[in-house]
């Protein structure tokens, strides 16, 4: 090269496109998923095959693995809050008053690291939606 100082390949930074950073989220994500009971969930619901799950999880078709991570926190928030309402439910039964979603919600990740895990999962797949166009 002609001027090394100016365009030598210390002054160049590469940088993936958004379609492969999408791709790497998606792997990432399914590798998070992997082992959890996600897949079985799925096929267990009758919402898709076990193999279809298996490429969910490797990002190996990405216009039909955008959509599991949006089914699966959508599935998620409905399961916290339904918890949540069941709390409520005990709570009023009781006579006792509850606390605000939040703060229940804080409390349940720190008390049970299942909680916690499915809670970031969701956290994962909505900041991934919210990035997808």
């Amino acid at each position: 090269m002609k001027w090394p100082d100016v365009y030598g390949e210390d002054n160049f930074v590469l940088m993936m496109g958004g379609l492969h950073i999408e791709m790497v989220v998606l792997k990432i994500i399914g590798d998070w998923l992997r082992g959890s009971g996600w897949v079985e969930a799925l096929v267990q619901a009758d919402i898709t095959s076990a193999g279809v799950c298996d490429s969910f999880l490797n990002a190996a078709h990405i216009t039909r693995t955008r959509r599991a991570p949006e089914v699966t926190a959508c599935a998620l928030y409905i399961l916290q809050y339904r918890a949540y309402q069941h709390y409520q439910n005990i709570k009023q039964f009781k006579g006792k008053s509850s606390v605000e979603f939040a703060v229940w919600r804080d409390q349940q990740i720190r008390s049970f690291p299942q909680f916690q895990y499915w809670d970031i999962v969701m956290k994962l797949d909505v900041c991934l939606s919210l990035s997808v166009p």
